[in-house]
């Protein structure tokens, strides 16, 4: 069902695919081409963005996930904050793109990370999304919000909403050493999954039923 449901999205999504390349792994640096935009499994990418101190977009890099019902990014890189002679140091990444699914809807993201903190050191990604548009210009009640810390709540965190067809997301990763330890980032994914849409079903229960129907005439 899975296979059909794809094969129906990006059948959908034929004219889109014209002018939108296919999603590879390289530095994020190659993303922030103006107008660029690629696609992965079912899910179409563009308006990057990066602010970041410490870490050029260059030195990011950039995978994409296409796992069935779990497409999207990871983002990789070194953030690391150490303090010295006791003077606390941090660095900040921001992470802006549009994501839209080919045809269909999403209705869930996932926000995982890897990290390493030490003493009162402190990690963490947090994520802004906008529901049906770029998170620039979101209007207050179609915001939300998924968070990732070490120490702190966990590594993994999940937002479900109706489904929508294009999300506006902000990832914002920061890396504090405090006064006596140390804290670093290796990196962090996004992934987003989506509903099966009621006449696919309907669609292949109604081609089950013709299946049986002709085993049983046959048998006859």
């Amino acid at each position: 069902m899975k296979t059909l449901l794809l094969c129906a999205s990006l059948l959908l999504a034929s004219t889109a695919r014209a002018t939108t390349s296919t999603c590879q792994s390289g530095s994020l640096s190659s993303y922030l081409v103006s107008s660029f935009a690629c696609q992965t499994g079912s899910l179409i990418f563009s308006d990057f963005d990066y602010r970041g101190t410490g870490q050029d977009a260059s030195l990011i890099s950039v995978t994409p996930l296409n796992a069935m019902d779990a497409e999207g990014f990871q983002f990789a890189a070194s953030w690391n904050a150490q303090n010295q002679n006791g003077i606390s140091n941090s660095q900040d990444a921001q992470i802006i793109y549009t994501v839209e699914h080919a045809g269909g809807l999403i209705d869930s993201l996932t926000l995982s990370f890897s990290s390493m903190v030490s003493g009162s050191a402190t990690a963490g990604v947090t994520e802004q999304f906008c529901l049906g548009g770029p998170v620039s210009s979101c209007p207050q009640v179609n915001q939300g919000s998924v968070s990732v810390t070490n120490p702190g709540a966990g590594f993994t965190d999940k937002a479900f909403f109706s489904g929508v067809q294009t999300i506006g997301v902000s990832s914002v990763v920061h890396v504090t050493s405090s006064t006596n330890g140390t804290a670093s980032i290796n990196g962090f994914s996004n992934t987003f999954s989506s509903p099966e849409p009621l006449p696919f079903v309907l669609l292949g229960t109604g081609l089950l039923g013709i299946g049986l129907m002709r085993r049983r005439f046959h048998r006859r």
